[in-house]
């Protein structure tokens, strides 16, 4: 039985870990209040930079989910939430509030939500 669970394991395709990955991420906690003298000393470059490294993430991981798991799709696949389908749209569905996350942080200033963001979302790439 653990050999079967080894094997199983062993055959998932790169996309379904990533899937799994995903939706077992849990979003940055929101900081309401940062000192302003935090504020003060975070360039518009460095937002910028991380900002746009955060979509970059986001892109590619939806570009490798939407390529390998919404292709011939049955409409009843994606309300079982037991199919890969479902699951895939699942961290479609995730991947966007990320990235609404990621451009609230950004139009806060809170450089400090984006490198969360980017901290879990990079080991998936």
């Amino acid at each position: 039985m653990i050999l079967l669970a080894f094997i199983l394991t062993g055959c998932s395709s790169p996309e379904a870990q990533t899937i799994q990955s995903i939706n077992a991420l849990s979003f940055p906690a929101r900081t309401s209040e940062r000192p302003v003298s935090v504020t003060a000393k975070i360039s518009s470059g460095d937002l910028e930079n991380q900002y746009s490294s955060n979509q970059l993430i986001i892109l590619r991981l939806r570009a490798e989910i939407k390529a390998a798991r919404t292709d011939k799709i049955r409409t009843d696949e994606v309300f079982d939430t037991h199919t890969d389908v479902a699951q895939a749209f699942n961290a479609l569905s995730r991947l966007e509030q990320f990235e609404a996350l990621n451009t609230v942080y950004y139009s806060e200033k809170d450089i400090k939500g984006m490198n969360e963001i980017h901290q879990k979302l990079s080991p998936l790439t």
